[in-house]
């Protein structure tokens, strides 16, 4: 594969599952909680401004998004995207065994000069939905249960921006999510295919 082939890929991969899931939650963290950017900029320093602290948290966030969803995708969703709602072809639990080796089946295909030229994107999509779904779904009931003594009074933008993030990161979490994870089992079981002919 040609050096910018590579590192095309590479960028592709690390904007999908690094960079636009720590945008993603660090802009929902700010509009669901408003005053956090004040509390930060207050014990950041006197010099520092709003967007240094935005940069500085979607660095943290960045680093720090994937280890809990990773633990609940293989303890509680991959059982769920098993159940029957979902098509019984996808098999995402019973695929258990491909899921683990990826990394492996990657380095021999890619040793053995065979690609999937959209393992990376539909990867990257998969950790892009889950990882920020999860993480919006959690900042976005915390906001609502902070909201509900309030209930019976006008409620705020930051009440009604949960509900519709709630909405959408149920979505994520139990529909769009599982196609990408399917379709990247699909590729790895493809890729397995084609290094054990080889």
């Amino acid at each position: 594969m040609p050096f910018v082939q590579v590192i095309g890929q590479l960028g592709l991969y690390l904007i999908l599952a690094q960079v636009l899931p720590a945008t993603i939650i660090v802009v929902a963290g700010i509009t669901l909680f408003p005053n956090v950017m004040g509390i930060a900029e207050k014990h950041v320093g006197h010099g520092a401004t709003s967007l240094s602290v935005v940069v500085g948290a979607m660095v943290l966030v960045s680093f720090l998004h994937a280890g809990v969803p990773w633990v609940m995708e293989r303890a509680f969703f991959d059982r769920i995207w098993s159940l029957k709602p979902y098509p019984s072809a996808w098999r995402i639990s019973q695929r258990r065994e491909i899921w683990n080796r990826a990394f492996s089946i990657i380095a021999h295909t890619g040793a053995a000069g065979l690609e999937h030229g959209h393992y990376s994107q539909t990867f990257g999509q998969f950790i892009l939905f889950f990882n920020s779904a999860f993480w919006l779904l959690m900042l976005s009931v915390v906001r609502l249960v902070q909201s509900m003594p309030t209930f019976g009074q006008p409620t705020d933008f930051g009440f009604w921006a949960a509900l519709v993030i709630l909405s959408s990161s149920l979505t994520y979490l139990f529909w769009v999510a599982p196609i990408f994870k399917k379709s990247t089992l699909d590729i790895l079981e493809t890729l397995d295919g084609l290094a054990k002919v080889n």
